[in-house]
């Protein structure tokens, strides 16, 4: 009588403490239809002493049969994906990934040109030297005529003119610089937000460079590789790994619409 079969060692991970993860083991037909006539074979030398052989023979054919139909009924069947249309796909998303990084580019240097504007504004200290001067004569002219056309002593309408010019001055000034501070404080919370969006389309481009670097390398070293599913079905070799490609393929679609999300509305 057989021994039974001991279970599977334990992987480097779980010797580590970490869970046993998810592995796919592949065998071909034949393959798998001689290991089932053996296990029907092994188990009715163990429960039947005595048996006929046409009858193993039949009871094998049985479980070929229906375990062929239990696969059929809650297998999946999984698409190769040559590789010409697997490129073809590729091209077109690197095509959108280009487009992107292009347009994040573009828009990278218009906010840097933007900000350093902004910065001039920022830096910019004291005031404009025309508008005091200039708020100042219109200040004056009303209450110029005014006294023109009174009886106030030269002497007397100088000395009124110059503090009604010196309040003017001071007046112009304080506008002047209350307005400045305004524009340099509005000036730097656009700044800020600039800085912030610099950062993301500086993230966002070297995930698209990554994601070129990703398709680059797959063009490169999936060449002709067959799809597993498909070798063990007896398929065509030329369709390549069709799981691991939809997976990548999903995954730069993913970066691919989150770079357009994150890519800001112009303002």
């Amino acid at each position: 009588m057989d021994s039974p079969s001991k279970g599977p060692g334990k992987t480097p991970d779980e010797q580590q403490g970490k869970p046993r993860g998810k592995r796919l083991r592949l065998i071909g037909r034949e393959p798998l239809e001689t290991a089932l006539d053996l296990a029907v074979s092994r188990a009715l030398r163990r429960t039947m002493p005595v048996y006929e052989t046409e009858r193993v023979s039949a009871i094998q054919d049985i479980v070929r049969t229906e375990f062929a139909l239990l696969l059929k009924n809650n297998g999946r069947t999984v698409r190769g994906v040559g590789k010409s249309e697997f490129l073809a796909e590729l091209e077109r998303s690197r095509n959108q990934i280009i487009a992107a990084r292009d347009r994040a580019k573009s828009e990278l240097d218009e906010v840097r040109e933007r900000m350093e504007f902004l910065r001039g504004i920022v830096g910019a200290e004291g005031g404009d030297a025309g508008s005091a001067p200039t708020f100042e004569s219109a200040f004056e002219r009303p209450f110029l005529r005014i006294l023109e056309g009174s009886t106030v002593e030269p002497m007397a309408r100088k000395r009124i003119l110059g503090e009604l010019s010196e309040a003017a001055r001071r007046i112009a000034r304080a506008e002047w610089e209350r307005a400045a501070a305004a524009r340099r404080e509005l000036a730097r919370e656009r700044i800020d937000r600039y800085e912030r969006r610099i950062a993301k389309l500086k993230r966002s481009m070297e995930r698209t460079e990554d994601a070129l670097d990703r398709l680059a390398s797959l063009r490169e070293g999936d060449d002709g590789m067959a799809s597993i599913y498909r070798v063990v079905q007896g398929l065509d070799e030329d369709e390549a790994l069709y799981e691991y490609k939809q997976r990548l393929l999903r995954e730069i679609f993913a970066a691919n619409v989150t770079l357009q999300k994150e890519r800001p509305h112009r303002r």
